[in-house]
């Protein structure tokens, strides 16, 4: 029977190639749509999931509550990590990282260099801690020793070729020579952190450091097989009251129960490896994120699609009733029950939907290329054949053909033989509310997804036309300014001669998240009241010429003065507000600083207050910012600022 419903079903499908195509055609669009999501969503979902023993590692996150103000970092102080292994006997194993920017590497044999944008600094364990393989290198005495790196394998084959580099010499930014002590597999694009080069804590003494409120390090815990995150997690407190009192005393000259008796409060919490990726709400969060509601979003828009494909198959199956009716009238009168009158309307309904499904797989197999490049992600052909995947998306083609043939199978099967052979069948007012509500629906979810688009559209072009607050048509900029090294004052001398140009500034800040603090805290005197916290960042001389900042008073630094090297500082408009001050030139500010291991507190003049410009996401109110001079010869960046009619013969001559 099953056979007989198939070839007529296939016969069907032959003949009428009109109403086949356009059914296939939507359901093939609906389906591929879904399947890019349904991609989409299994990669976003199956972060860390490929880790062993990724259920027992954690993050350690710091939560803190300074004069009022609530902030939460992923990043947390160097001397952590010692304590969570000899006081928590839950606690397995630890490992710390830390970003660390760009860097300019080569062979020491061989001259080509080559710029890595993702490296860190790492505990030796850090292979075994996260389960990463080594190509070459021993995985338990790997980074032991100051000056040793780790290369990813695509790395090395840049630097060494196909040889084993374990012992060979590395030269880093053209002055220090690193000898590398493994090369580890690539990190798979599923891993939240995915770094070309690793180096080890001890090149640096700094990382020796016993602090706990200067926060630096990402750290991670293994728990114990059984051992409970609630249990260690409930006596953090104490490990603050035990450890962290000496560096309240320090920063804030008070003791820890006058601390929070001022309600100012530190803490730490846990936060499940599996959920770094979607739910790093915290300052500075290590490597890649993802926002879980995108992901609704989009598997919202794939279903609405889906469905109106689905409503389509309905439409215009009933709309053809007339023509199958005769057919309903022979077969029933040949005997047919209404049960395989069902079945065969049902088997056409699902082969179509399979056949679409086998055309959906081009489409999408085609679309990938795109899709990666708008997404960012690294989705291939074979993630098209996991199990998973396969499962699933012959789960939601069966219950699409399923939904799509039910009502007209049912509907068509309830003709009587004799008024349809007789051609004086009636429409029932069920089938007219029925069909007249879907196409409602149809037309409404059309509307819908137009509106959305055209308000995505709107906020594109507000985004694009909106003033920032800054010139952005007339500067750009130059990466890793820093590699001029002793050349920064004799290559702004040689461009600055240019008549098409009028401005150079090196800086470590760009108006874009990311290239500045957010966890700085000031006070308006040296009594440590009104503690305010500030983004902050560093700037060269003529940075806010480069970018063209307006100043609604006072200045920008100066080469010809000496002190604003040392203790003058900038303000934007916000942060002129939340200071309280009517007018905050010369006024002080004041912060704890540290320089070896011993706290200093810092005075700083207030010389200049800019107008307010969007530094960060549209989505947040300007927060209060302050510039200092930035007086080291490594700045990230030089902004060069052109005459808009010159722009690209000024790039060129740059």
């Amino acid at each position: 029977m099953l056979k007989n419903h198939i070839r007529v079903a296939s016969r069907n499908l032959i003949k009428h190639k009109f109403f086949s195509t356009l059914n296939i055609g939507g359901l093939s669009v609906g389906l591929t749509c879904f399947m890019l999501v349904l991609l989409y969503w299994f990669h976003e979902t199956s972060y860390e999931s490929f880790r062993k023993d990724a259920e027992r590692i954690y993050r350690v996150d710091i939560h803190k509550n300074y004069g009022g103000v609530l902030s939460a970092s992923a990043e947390i102080g160097q001397g952590t990590a010692p304590v969570l292994l000899s006081d928590f006997p839950e606690v397995e194993e630890v490992v710390r990282l830390r970003e660390t920017g760009n860097w300019l590497v080569k062979a020491e044999d061989n001259p080509e260099t080559f710029k890595l944008t993702e490296a860190i600094l790492a505990d030796t364990n850090v292979f075994h801690f996260f389960d990463i393989p080594l190509v070459y290198g021993d995985p338990h005495n790997s980074l032991k020793n100051p000056r040793t790196i780790a290369l990813n394998h695509t790395t090395a084959k840049k630097l060494f070729g196909n040889r084993n580099p374990v012992g060979e010499t590395v030269v880093i930014d053209n002055t220090d020579s690193y000898q590398v002590d493994a090369v580890y597999e690539d990190l798979p694009s599923k891993s939240h952190f995915r770094h070309q080069m690793m180096i080890s804590l001890p090149t640096f003494k700094w990382t020796s450091r016993n602090y706990w409120l200067s926060l630096r390090f990402y750290t991670y815990l293994k728990l114990r097989e059984g051992a409970s995150p609630a249990s260690v997690e409930e006596r953090f407190p104490q490990m603050v009251k035990k450890y962290c009192a000496p560096d309240v005393r320090k920063f804030f000259q008070v003791s820890m129960e006058e601390f929070e008796k001022s309600g100012n409060k530190i803490n730490y919490h846990l936060l499940p490896l599996g959920d770094v990726y979607f739910k790093s709400n915290e300052t500075g969060s290590l490597g890649k994120t993802g926002n879980i509601k995108y992901l609704y979003y989009f598997l919202a828009v794939a279903l609405f699609i889906l469905i109106l494909a689905c409503v389509n198959f309905i439409n215009l199956s009933t709309a053809r009733a007339s023509n199958r009716a005769k057919e309903v009238g022979v077969r029933k009168t040949m005997g047919a029950y209404r049960r395989q009158i069902v079945n065969q309307f049902m088997a056409e309904s699902i082969l179509t939907a399979m056949v679409s499904f086998v055309l959906a797989i081009p489409l999408t197999i085609v679309a990938l290329y795109c899709y990666n490049y708008v997404f960012d992600i690294e989705l291939s052909v074979l993630d098209l054949l996991s199990p998973r995947f396969v499962f699933s998306m012959l789960a939601i083609t069966l219950l699409a053909g399923i939904l799509a043939g039910a009502y007209p199978a049912f509907y068509l099967s309830v003709f009587k033989p004799t008024e349809v052979l007789k051609g004086s069948f009636l429409k029932g007012l069920k089938r007219a509310s029925i069909i007249n509500g879907l196409v409602v629906l149809q037309f409404s979810i059309s509307i819908i997804m137009i509106v959305g688009t055209l308000v995505v559209f709107d906020q594109l072009s507000y985004i694009q036309n909106k003033q920032l607050g800054y010139e952005k048509d007339q500067t750009f900029m130059i990466h890793d300014a820093w590699s001029l090294w002793d050349k920064l004052d004799a290559f702004e001398a040689e461009v600055l001669k240019k008549s098409s140009i009028q401005h150079l500034a090196y800086t470590n800040f760009l108006p874009v998240e990311g290239t500045y603090r957010t966890s700085s805290h000031f006070f308006k005197n040296p009594s440590r009241e009104d503690v305010i916290r500030f983004s902050t960042t560093r700037v060269g001389y003529g940075f806010f010429k480069a970018m063209g900042i307006e100043f609604i008073s006072g200045r920008p630094f100066s080469k010809a003065i000496a002190s604003d090297s040392l203790k003058a500082i900038i303000i934007n408009e916000t942060a002129a507000k939340a200071l309280g001050y009517e007018n905050p030139l010369n006024e002080k500010i004041y912060q704890f600083t540290s320089k070896k291991d011993e706290a200093t507190m810092h005075t700083y003049h207030i010389i200049g207050v800019v107008k307010d410009f969007h530094f960060n996401s549209f989505k947040e109110n300007i927060k209060p910012l302050f510039f200092e001079l930035n007086v080291s010869k490594i700045p990230k960046y030089a902004l060069i600022r052109s005459h808009t009619e010159n722009l690209r013969e000024s790039l060129a001559f740059v």
